[in-house]
């Protein structure tokens, strides 16, 4: 298993963090998770070294983070890995989503039409229709990246977002949709856009 299949086991099995409170018990049990997930990888021959020492390091405490980070209901988890060579340790971090984000409504599609263009002639302006899965079948950087271009058109333009086939925010992992969403409202307050999200 590569670095990146090592992480994704950590993300799914990081998901519970989603139902949370973003207290500091949750530091502690992302902490005690994350080595159990590395230490039983170790013990598979994931991760090479002598001694879990060699093949695995995690940190989940309140330096991991910054202010704004716990302020915004996330929790960092930094960890270290060794999926190689013994001794070399790759540092890594994984942004986790506790459950603060509020739940954004998919419309379906004649309601959110509806909707957009309802905002559009407060604000008389247009709506402009993106298709939101193909936004979203990037790498979650990437797409994030995207979002934020979309969002600083839309406000130079003063124009509405339609953001169809939103149905990818309700599947996939729960820290992805987290984020997303959370990328979203965060994109909207920044750039003044309103957004609609529309099912196919």
């Amino acid at each position: 298993m590569d670095t990146r299949g090592v992480l994704e086991v950590l993300e799914q099995e990081m998901a519970f963090v989603a139902g949370r409170r973003p207290d500091p018990g949750v530091e502690d049990l992302v902490r005690s998770r994350a080595r159990e997930v590395l230490h039983g990888l170790w013990e598979t021959g994931e991760l090479q070294g002598a001694t879990p020492q060699e093949a695995y390091a995690v940190r989940c405490d309140g330096r991991t983070g910054t202010d704004e980070d716990r302020r915004a209901g996330r929790v960092v988890l930094r960890v270290a890995l060794s999926p190689e060579h013994p001794g070399q340790l790759e540092e890594h971090t994984l942004v986790l989503e506790t459950s603060t984000t509020p739940d954004v409504p998919v419309l379906d599609r004649p309601a959110a039409v509806a909707e957009a263009a309802r905002l559009a002639r407060e604000r008389l302006t247009v709506v402009r229709r993106v298709d939101l899965a193909t936004v979203l079948a990037q790498d979650l950087a990437a797409a994030e990246e995207q979002l934020a271009q979309l969002f600083e058109e839309a406000a130079a333009s003063r124009s509405v977002l339609l953001l169809r086939e939103a149905d990818v925010l309700l599947t996939g992992p729960s820290q992805r949709r987290l984020r997303l969403t959370r990328a979203l409202e965060r994109l909207s307050r920044g750039t003044g856009v309103p957004y609609v999200l529309g099912s196919r």
